[in-house]
């Protein structure tokens, strides 16, 4: 409606500057020839007319014209044939005055005259040349057409931001609906709050089933790790960053803990202490506790901290990027370590990511250049090697490798590993051979390298952009 009210003034402008060239005869398409002879003021048989002098000539001053020195070159036409010379208007004869040309205009009455016209009737008016005029309204007519054009661009803009708007928050709005039928949902049996734990029910991980999921960004660069405290808050590390950030579900950041090292891998203890080590390769682990202060937990060098996961029975394993995994107590101490031969991989391979899982066996990825995936395997008790995955997945394709800084399970042992590479979120359970995809690109997910679930069920999955995603299962 408002783009309809706006090209309607357009056009009525346009019609308002026709107006006004009329009145001052201003014809682009004819040039209006006076009719009386410019020589002898004859108006009988006015025939001819000189280009070049932009005189018309009746036909005994036509002759005289031919013959004179400085005119016989001259270009002369029959009447009819009349152009003007450069563009320039050619002025209306007086109708009051024949013989005269209305070469004046008057800027009060807004009329065209000769000047005996304005001797008569305008001698106390503002005047100007006709053609003084003609050039000022062209450029107010530009000027005024350029207003116009910019208003109606502003116009279009307004009218554009608002349907974005309006789309906007339509989906925003769908987007808590969801939500609020999700929770309700939820309120029933399949998720009961006891004992200060949240259970929820174990169903089938289906992507096709994904309706709505929550995003956020923190203004961070690539999230490194992101670790539960309970099912509405995480703690978060990110590259570049000397900061501890805790942010809840809805995206707003609740907390956040300055340090004087850059933060990688993030694990809580039972005692809700976070553990936490460096990025970049060092051998030092620290500890938040629950007061906000800092203190080293443990030195485990030479070898150097990367992933950090603490089992049910407090027990610390903490992956070096070797063969080697050190299995630490409580108080940092080195109780024992897991090693593999050479027959697991080749020999520059080594322990990235892990994740405790709640039979006390873990779950570590293996592979090499800091990142990069090739396989995860499943360490039971007696640390064996019991399951492996590979890269297969369950519509029949295998992926090369994976590239992660941080894996995680929920209370069902599943295992969650994202991949920036292919912009997706994996799920391998139990002992099966194939990984099922449970986010991937279609649900705006785009570059995934750490994923955690907390106790109610909620995967939270950080990206190289620094968004966080939220979902429940």
């Amino acid at each position: 409606m408002a783009a309809c009210k706006i090209w309607l003034a357009f056009t009525g402008f346009i019609k308002t500057l026709i107006a006004m060239a009329s009145k001052l005869a201003i014809c682009c398409a004819q040039v209006h020839v006076p009719n009386t002879c410019a020589w002898c003021e004859s108006i009988q048989d006015v025939n001819w007319y000189c280009n070049d002098c932009q005189e018309a000539l009746c036909e005994r001053c036509f002759e005289g014209h031919q013959r004179a020195r400085k005119t016989r070159n001259d270009v002369v036409v029959q009447i009819t044939k009349a152009t003007r010379q450069n563009g320039a208007v050619l002025p209306e004869v007086c109708t009051t005055h024949p013989g005269k040309s209305c070469d004046l205009y008057c800027t009060e009455c807004h009329v065209v005259m000769c000047s005996m016209c304005f001797t008569q009737k305008h001698k106390q008016h503002t005047f100007k040349h006709l053609e003084e005029e003609v050039v000022s309204q062209k450029l107010y007519m530009h000027d005024q057409l350029k207003n116009l054009k910019s208003s109606l661009d502003g116009h279009v803009s307004t009218l554009t931001k608002r349907k974005r708007d309006s789309k906007s928050f339509k989906e925003s709005a769908y987007v808590i609906l969801q939500t609020v039928q999700t929770r309700l949902s939820h309120l029933m049996p399949d998720c009961i709050l006891k004992n200060g734990d949240c259970r929820y029910e174990q169903r089938n991980i289906n992507s096709k089933q994904v309706r709505q999921i929550g995003a956020y960004l923190i203004h961070v660069r690539q999230i490194n790790s992101i670790c539960p405290i309970d099912d509405t808050q995480v703690w978060t590390s990110a590259s570049g960053s000397n900061e501890l950030i805790k942010v809840n579900k809805n995206g707003k950041v609740t907390e956040s803990v300055k340090l004087d090292f850059n933060p990688w891998c993030l694990t809580l203890t039972n005692t809700e202490e976070l553990l936490i080590t460096c990025c970049g390769g060092s051998p030092l682990i620290h500890k938040l506790s629950k007061d906000r202060q800092i203190t080293r937990f443990t030195d485990i060098s030479p070898l150097q901290a990367y992933g950090i996961s603490v089992s049910d029975s407090d027990e610390v394993f903490v992956t070096t990027r070797t063969k080697t995994i050190q299995v630490l107590n409580m108080s940092g101490e080195r109780i024992r370590q897991i090693s593999f031969g050479m027959s697991l991989q080749a020999h520059a391979y080594g322990m990235l990511s892990i994740v405790c899982l709640t039979t006390g066996y873990i779950a570590v990825t293996i592979g090499n250049f800091g990142r990069y995936c090739k396989e995860m395997v499943v360490i039971n008790i007696t640390d064996q090697v019991i399951h492996n995955w590979s890269g297969r997945l369950d519509h029949g394709r295998t992926i090369e490798k994976t590239m992660q800084c941080d894996i995680a399970r929920d209370r069902y042992d599943r295992v969650f590993v994202p991949d920036f590479i292919t912009n997706q979120v994996y799920v391998i359970s139990g002992n099966d051979r194939t990984a099922q995809c449970l986010l991937d690109d279609r649900h705006g997910l785009m570059g995934p390298t750490a994923v955690c679930v907390d106790r109610c069920g909620h995967v939270w999955v950080g990206c190289f952009d620094g968004s966080v995603y939220v979902m429940e299962l």
